[in-house]
């Protein structure tokens, strides 16, 4: 009969055996998030938020940011070591994908919501997340262009005025 294998050390790299990510490496990024979430908060807070009934076009970034926000209190609040993963070569992606999404929220007030979306999905896409041009092109174009036409032509939120959306006559 074979005996029961003794159970794994605790050492928070989870079955990897690799030693505890220090304080700083879970509890930093978590706050680094409050951070922008802040940055994000003042950066959308001239726009309308409008009401439940009739949300303007900051009511959604304002939900997000304080969702991103709380998740991120929370993170901070409840003990996450035993799986955390450390990060890596590739953790600038994260970072990269955050500077884009602030950008896309300042271009959002100047060029509405077509052009800068269709960058910030390519943008993603290709560079974050490295596929192909012809997934990024296709998924940036059409994600965008059917986002627009739910939100702005069928359910009628007020946007931004879109700079592609007047070419072809809309607002």
């Amino acid at each position: 009969m074979k005996a029961p294998e003794a159970a794994a050390p605790a050492t928070g790299g989870g079955e990897t055996g690799r030693p505890p990510v220090p304080l700083w490496g879970t509890k930093l990024p978590l706050a680094a998030v409050v951070a922008i979430s802040a940055v994000f908060w003042s950066a959308g807070r001239d726009l309308d938020v409008g009401s439940l009934t009739q949300p303007g076009p900051g009511f959604w970034p304002l939900v997000l940011t304080v969702a991103l926000a709380v998740t991120a209190l929370l993170g901070l609040a409840i003990d996450t070591e035993a799986g955390t993963e450390r990060f890596g070569a590739e953790s600038w992606r994260v970072g990269v994908g955050v500077v884009v999404l602030y950008l896309f929220i300042v271009l959002f007030s100047y060029a509405g919501v077509i052009l800068p979306g269709i960058l910030l999905v390519m943008f993603w896409l290709k560079v974050l997340a490295r596929e192909s041009w012809k997934v990024a092109v296709g998924v940036g174009v059409v994600g965008t262009l059917l986002s627009y036409l739910l939100f702005v032509v069928a359910l009628g939120v007020a946007l931004p005025d879109d700079l592609i959306a007047q070419l072809w006559g809309g607002r």
